[in-house]
């Protein structure tokens, strides 16, 4: 079972706007646990996640929960978008239990929210931060990182009634496939070849994946 690797991502929230005039979603904070893969496939592995991750999150809706699968159901990506703007996107395979990812997206996303302001999320996606803002979202990301050992087993977590309660004012969580949020496969691909956050290497990499019938890359 593989423990759900976390990302916080920022999101527009505005409505009623030209879906190309909303701000592209940024990686604001990550937490990717990639020991199970080769040291040649990590980097593209890790592309692909952020790059599923902020596709995700600009189709968000606030105080929404999405469970979101690939076609061969291998990989689930948790979604939950708070209404303030970011979108906590845990990624786990389908063994892991929904509501326990759930859980950990609440504390994620509240944790980060407590501590870093929506005035701060623009220099944090920055290729360059301040360097006070640098610390402290590196000493955030080792505090996630500790806190993800205890949800490695998620049943020493809480028992499914008491997750259920702490899923604030969101009445259930919406269960979706990649491609019924981004569209068919011919969108994909399209959104593949336009990336800017995909080097070549990893746009190579998803084609050969295609190539062998794999749905996506995180397989």
């Amino acid at each position: 079972m593989l423990t759900p690797s976390p990302q916080i991502i920022s999101y527009d929230v505005r409505e009623g706007i030209d879906p190309k005039n909303r701000e592209p979603s940024q990686e604001l904070a990550v937490v990717k646990d990639l020991s199970s893969y080769g040291l040649l496939t990590r980097n593209n592995y890790a592309q692909f996640m952020t790059f599923f991750a902020k596709q995700l999150a600009e189709k968000a809706k606030p105080n929404q929960r999405q469970d979101v699968a690939q076609e061969a159901q291998d990989f689930v990506f948790h979604v939950y978008s708070h209404k303030l703007g970011v979108c906590g996107v845990a990624i786990s395979d389908a063994q892991y239990p929904s509501l326990a990812a759930h859980k950990l997206l609440g504390h994620v996303v509240g944790d980060f929210l407590a501590k870093f302001p929506a005035s701060t999320w623009k220099d944090l996606a920055a290729a360059s931060p301040r360097a006070e803002l640098k610390d402290q979202i590196a000493q955030y990301q080792r505090e996630l990182q500790q806190q993800l050992t205890q949800y490695q087993d998620p049943a020493q977590i809480d028992t499914i009634g008491q997750i259920q309660r702490e899923l604030d004012d969101t009445k259930q969580v919406l269960h979706q496939t990649i491609e019924s949020v981004l569209g068919r496969q011919e969108k994909l691909d399209e959104l593949v070849n336009k990336s800017n956050d995909l080097s070549d290497m990893s746009k190579g990499f998803y084609k050969q994946a295609r190539s062998n019938n794999r749905c996506c890359v995180l397989m």
